[in-house]
């Protein structure tokens, strides 16, 4: 049986996602092996999963701006676990990837991850680099694809670029039962707490529907971690006491039933790939509001939510406050959204992809 090596972020993001997506969902074609590089801890339930689906995997705690300070372990971990292809999901891990993969003449695939509106220079000279050295640059939206070829020009490897979007647990992740809303609304987004993803923005947006519909008890929970969370947590404080809560880290069982205890998920985000929470709340059946930025506006079509100007509080506020009062258009949005999760976004669909691409890549 053949052996898949892939490397991921260690923290919390939507590396682990699609990764244990992949594997859950996967035939018994390949065997798995899995490298966390990262600043933050290694997650413990990508710990607990690795240990209980009999996996190998390494954590390399890396330092900030200074990855290479784990470049010669992973490839000494490869060495070991001599995999026959290697999916990266890291730029930080993409050097010693291609050099493991070219001295053993194996196929590197590699997964663009990072949003466009985000995405720091370091990164783009890791995609630079992949169109070298990857045989093959998986990248999760058409739109995506284009921008990096704008963005790249002469860089750019048509022939070596496929678009596999990310694929969500859609049993794990159903819409539970559905119920009226009373005086007490739950919104909720779950997401890392970073400053491209706006929590701030949804502090406020409670803050402003308890003056501007104050016959409407409004809940907002954030669950996650990060660095922001602290500011966060005092900003809620200053402006929303006792509405807004943060349930912490979220295991997969745990967000899936927190996602059936909302009204309507909210994602402010200053950008997007492809939001794997906004495609498990579409999986749940949630009528969505988000920010109408790039990757965000490819994913939430008029008949599956409500794209709103980032910035734009009034904008945030009315359209919350106008779907609360049109039950229709909620169970509408709610039903297009589970559809389309189905539809296009299974972790099933995403696997075939994938296999599809390491098979031609090895044979």
């Amino acid at each position: 049986m053949r052996k898949l090596a892939q490397i991921l972020y260690s923290g919390l993001g939507g590396h682990g996602s699609v990764v244990f997506s992949l594997i859950t969902a996967g035939r018994e074609s390949w065997t798995h092996a899995l490298g966390f590089l990262g600043v933050e801890p290694l997650l413990e339930e990508y710990r607990q999963r690795c240990t209980e689906g009999g996996m190998a995997f390494r954590y390399f705690p890396a330092f900030a701006g200074r990855p290479w300070t784990q470049w010669r372990a992973v490839q000494q971990w490869l060495t070991q676990q001599q995999p026959d292809a290697i999916l990266c999901h890291s730029g930080s891990a993409l050097l010693p990837s291609a050099a493991y993969a070219r001295l053993r003449g194996i196929p590197l695939v590699f997964v663009e991850h990072t949003p466009l509106a985000t995405k720091p220079a370091g990164e783009w000279a890791a995609s630079r680099l992949a169109m070298l050295l990857a045989d093959r640059i998986v990248m999760l939206t058409p739109a995506y694809a284009k921008a990096v070829h704008r963005r790249l020009g002469r860089f750019y490897r048509p022939g070596k670029v496929v678009v596999i979007p990310n694929g969500i647990d859609t049993d794990q992740f159903h819409p539970g039962r559905s119920r009226p809303l009373g005086g007490t609304v739950r919104l909720g987004m779950a997401a890392r707490f970073s400053t491209a993803k706006r929590q701030d923005l949804l502090v406020e947006l409670v803050a402003w529907l308890n003056e501007h519909a104050a016959n409407v008890q409004w809940e907002l929970s954030l669950p996650g971690i990060g660095e922001e969370r602290l500011r966060i947590e005092e900003l809620a404080e200053c402006r929303a006491p006792g509405r807004v809560h943060f349930p912490g880290l979220l295991s997969q069982p745990e967000l899936a039933c927190w996602l059936r205890s909302l009204d309507i998920y909210l994602h402010a985000s200053d950008g997007e790939t492809l939001s794997t929470s906004m495609l498990q709340a579409m999986a749940t059946g949630l009528p969505l509001v988000a920010s109408n930025v790039p990757g965000i506006d490819d994913l939430l079509t008029p008949g599956t939510g409500l794209r709103v100007g980032n910035g734009d509080l009034d904008a945030w506020g009315n359209a919350v406050v106008d779907l609360c009062a049109d039950p229709r258009k909620r169970a509408d949005l709610a039903h297009n959204a589970r559809a389309t999760a189905e539809a296009d976004y299974s972790m099933q669909a995403m696997r075939l992809r994938y296999e599809a691409v390491l098979e031609r890549a090895v044979q």
